[in-house]
Order: C-alpha cells, then sequence, then structure tokens
C-alpha cells in the first residue's frame, strides 16, 4: 500500500497497523515525527513493548530474526522499529527485509525509517516486498513557496498565530533548515508559556536569528527567479558553511550555459520545448530558464559565465582575487542585482 500523507497514515493507524511500515525521507525531521506518530499510535496499548535498531554496520539481522520469531514472555503484541537514517537498506538489510515481508510474525509490527528512494529503488524486491505486506509512505520537505504554509499549520498546533509580514520574515530565516524551522516554532510556544498568542515581526526579530541554510541548487533557483536579495543570502550562507568552491561553480556553469542555448533557440525561432527535453531541463526549473531565456539580455549570461570562469581559475590558484565574490557577481548578473562596485570594470 502507498500512502501519501501523514493524514492517510494516521487513518490507517486508525483502523488498524499493517505488519510492515516504511517511512522515507530526506528530511530527518519528518522521519522522526512520521515513526513518532506511529509509535505512539502503536504503545497507546501497556500491553505493547517497544524495540528499537539502528541499522548501521554492527547490526545483527539474524539476531533481529530470532527476536521476531521468538514470541514476548511478558507483551501479547510487539513494536521493532529498525531505523537506517538517511541510509537505503543494503545487501544483507534488504534480503532480511524481503525475507520478513514474505512471512511477517503474527504478533509484531515493524517499522522502517530511512532515506528517500527514488522511483527507480521503489522497483527493488525489498521495496516491493514491504509495500505489497504492508505500507510505504514518502515525505517531502516544504518547498520554498509552501514553507509559510507549513509554519502557520505547525504555529496553529501550538495555539500560536503571526502575521503575514511576520510568518514570511520567520520562512526567510529558517530556510532550508526544517529542523531550525520546528525548534523556532517551538521556542515562540515557549514565550507563552503554552498559552497561544499573536505575533508580528518585531516579535519574531527579537526571537528568531537567521538559521537558513542554502544549497548550491537553492542559489541556482534564486538566480533563475531573479532574486537578487536571496542570491546574496545564499552565497554568504554557503561561503560561511565552508562549502567548496568547485562544485558551487561547476552546477551554476551548467546552468548558465543551459541558459545560453536556450536564448539561442529564441533567437532562431526554434522549439524551446526540444531544447529543454534535449539538455535535460524539467518542471519547475524549465519554466523559470525559459522565462529567464526570454527576459534575460544575452550579454548578461555570457557575463555571468565569465565571472564564473574566472572563479574557477581563482579556485584552482591560477589567478588572483576573491571566488566567492566573482560567483555572486555571476549570479546577480542572472538575477538583474547591482554590479558589485570592486568588480565593476
Amino acid at each position: 500500500m502507498n500512502l501519501r500523507s501523514e493524514q492517510d497514515l494516521d487513518r490507517l493507524l486508525e483502523r488498524g497497523a499493517p505488519p510492515l511500515i516504511l517511512i522515507h525521507s530526506d528530511a530527518p525531521l519528518l522521519r522522526e515525527e512520521a515513526a513518532s506518530r506511529v509509535r505512539r499510535a502503536l504503545t497507546a496499548d501497556p500491553e505493547v513493548e517497544r524495540h528499537a535498531f539502528r541499522a548501521d554496520e554492527q547490526i545483527d539481522y539474524a539476531f533481529l530474526s530470532q527476536e521476531l520469531a521468538a514470541p514476548s514472555l511478558f507483551a501479547p503484541r510487539r513494536l521493532f522499529e529498525v531505523h537506517y537514517g538517511g541510509d537505503s537498506p543494503k545487501d544483507e538489510g534488504a534480503k532480511w527485509l524481503q525475507e520478513v515481508a514474505g512471512d511477517p510474525p503474527p504478533d509484531a509490527w515493524l517499522v522502517i525509517t530511512c532515506g528517500y528512494q527514488s522511483k527507480q529503488a521503489q522497483k527493488k524486491k525489498w521495496f516491493q516486498a514491504v509495500e505489497g505486506a504492508g505500507a510505504s509512505l514518502a515525505l517531502f520537505p516544504p518547498r520554498r513557496h509552501e514553507l509559510t504554509g507549513w509554519l502557520k499549520r505547525r504555529l496553529g498546533e501550538r495555539g500560536l498565530a503571526v502575521d503575514r509580514d511576520g510568518l514570511a520574515l520567520l520562512a526567510e530565516r529558517v530556510e532550508g533548515n526544517l529542523e531550525a524551522a520546528a525548534g523556532e516554532v517551538e521556542k515562540l510556544a515557549l514565550y507563552t508559556g503554552g498559552q497561544g498568542g499573536e505575533f508580528g515581526v518585531d516579535d519574531v526579530l527579537a526571537a528568531v536569528g537567521d538559521q537558513a541554510r542554502f544549497t548550491v541548487f537553492d542559489l541556482a533557483d534564486a538566480a533563475l527567479a531573479r532574486e537578487p536579495d536571496r542570491c546574496v543570502r545564499a552565497v554568504a550562507a554557503l561561503r560561511a558553511e565552508g562549502v567548496a568552491l568547485p562544485p558551487v561553480i561547476g552546477a551554476l556553469a551548467k546552468e548558465v550555459r543551459n541558459l545560453i542555448a536556450l536564448q539561442g533557440c529564441v533567437t532562431r525561432g526554434e522549439d524551446v520545448e526540444a531544447a529543454c527535453r534535449k539538455r535535460g531541463i524539467f518542471p519547475p526549473r524549465k519554466q523559470a530558464m525559459q522565462g529567464l531565456a526570454r527576459a534575460l539580455p544575452e550579454e548578461s549570461a555570457e557575463q555571468a559565465l565569465m565571472r564564473l570562469a574566472r572563479a574557477d581559475r581563482v579556485a584552482k590558484g591560477a589567478a588572483e582575487g576573491d571566488g566567492w565574490t566573482l560567483v555572486e557577481a555571476a549570479v546577480l548578473h542572472l538575477a538583474g542585482g547591482p554590479e558589485l562596485p570592486a568588480l565593476r570594470a
């Protein structure tokens, strides 16, 4: 059974949990919270005995099989949890899960958490066996445009309300850092002593530090969406985190080369959709890339690529300068931001 949401999971637990439940996500917070929902539902019965295991290199699958097969002397039902963290079940683990799914114990539930399994990975025998014998749930962190809604719901669960501007500021300060987002909601709840309350921009400014995290893909998205302020924040965050410069340059250069290719298609009146498919540009980036290809002067994209080429030489010690400043200048060329004073020629 393929579940689509936490609400589907809740409804399944109300009807009666199947013997196996797989929760997979690249967001640790979402994995743990979903596992906690299952745990609370199944251990509400005091006669349920819980066992939890971390599936690291030391895990003993033979021992796990023995534990599952041996009935408990103290409880009629048992809950077993096997947590792979952000990893996936490998050879021995995959074989073990397939065997358990083929003959699940009648007096136990098995909950498995792991990193997100792609559509291709979901075709593997162990995944198909687990889903066939029980249920699977994939969870995705909220995308940038979904984050305010996610925060609003989470705040509402704590009896808190934040006005529109305060909510936008809160989302900006925790972007890309779901654990920090959850923590700041709890902090705001503590300020009210658990009594609920209403907050605005000033309250958020006073209570919430800037804990946003960015990846190079977030930086590219900000440039393609023509958001110069977000570009500057993303570059500063990546630099502060000590991210290596060459992979950032490489990823951005690929996007700029794609953009230049699409600009050529627009100029020549060629099929832009076909060009996107050929270059592997798919939604939602395709829409942003096509819009920018039509709106951005060709020389701006070329200048951005020149900045990245110079940043690459700096990163490799073949030229002098500040590589991160050059990267920032490159994305600002795309985003329509001001030229950096230090680079004006």
